[in-house]
């Protein structure tokens, strides 16, 4: 193959070795073979760094268009005191979050995050670094330490009770201006068959503050959760029942899925005493690594 020998010429048999010839055209000199591999060799570097730091990132915007459906409820006698022919949009809402793992050793982890959000004209964000460590193959520790609206703390744990059975529990503790803020999880799960999983979580938020004479620990919100969720290849479907305080509620939601076309529509009800929420979504995948919703 007087290709691969123009290769084998120029690189020797580290250069047979390179994945990624077929591509190139047979008619390269031996300087374009030479700048080729350096090419060839980057592209492999930066695809073994990215899968090594699995970095993922995550945009949503919340698009206020409630000018486009307000201007049909009026007559049209009204059309000189609406502004401009066309509907007014607003970006009322943006998040940006990025997260970046770096395997230190076998069974240690480090990953570092950060997010910075925007709403209705006020901004926030925080910044974390978290070290999980594998202890076996069915169990797994997680400290972390941040910093946003104050300093937080918190530690995560997942350890699988039988074949079916696991456990996952977490709890944080936030250093605001109004005083402490611990929080704590706890979640039972099990496996009921192939595609189907059952849930019971409870969950719940203090707030420790400082009186005149005393501290003052109060309870901020809590609750218990069930939930059942099937996922096969086709569909998701989620149903959970929740009771709280101040909340309690039930939501259905669910998944189609399209593999073939690489897209997602799905839709969700939720009644409680807040009253009523109905959403509905499509998600669709782009590229290899990204994906785009609304």
């Amino acid at each position: 193959d007087p290709h691969q020998r123009a290769i084998y010429d120029c690189l020797g048999e580290k250069g047979l070795e390179e994945q990624g010839w077929e591509v190139v055209q047979r008619t390269k000199t031996p300087q374009e073979i030479r700048e080729e591999y350096e090419a060839l060799a980057r592209v492999r570097e930066e695809r073994r760094l990215q899968q090594k730091t699995n970095p993922t990132s995550r945009l949503e915007m919340t698009i206020n268009a409630t000018d486009l459906f307000d201007r049909y409820l009026y007559d049209s006698e009204y059309d000189d005191l609406i502004e401009g022919d066309f509907p007014h949009f607003e970006v009322s809402k943006m998040s940006l979050s990025q997260s970046i793992q770096a395997p230190l050793t076998p069974s240690d982890t480090a990953t570092l995050a950060g997010n910075i959000n925007t709403s209705n004209g006020t901004g926030s964000g925080s910044l974390s670094c978290g070290l999980r460590r594998v202890t076996s193959e069915s169990a797994w520790q997680e400290a972390e330490v941040g910093v946003g609206s104050g300093l937080s703390l918190g530690a995560k744990m997942y350890r699988k009770l039988s074949e079916r059975n696991f456990v996952n529990m977490s709890g944080t503790l936030q250093f605001s201006r109004k005083g402490l803020k611990p929080a704590f999880e706890c979640s039972l799960g099990t496996h009921l068959d192939k595609y189907t999983a059952g849930y019971l979580r409870y969950s719940t938020n203090f707030r420790l503050q400082e009186t005149e004479d005393s501290f003052m620990l109060r309870e901020e919100d809590s609750g218990m959760c069930t939930m059942v969720v099937r996922n096969t290849e086709r569909y998701q479907t989620t149903a959970s029942l929740q009771f709280g305080i101040p909340y309690t509620y039930a939501m259905l939601a669910h998944t189609w899925k399209l593999p073939e076309k690489k897209r997602k529509f799905r839709g969700a009800l939720k009644v409680g005493t807040f009253g009523a929420i109905l959403e509905y979504g499509v998600e669709e995948k782009i590229s290899e690594h990204s994906s785009l919703g609304a």
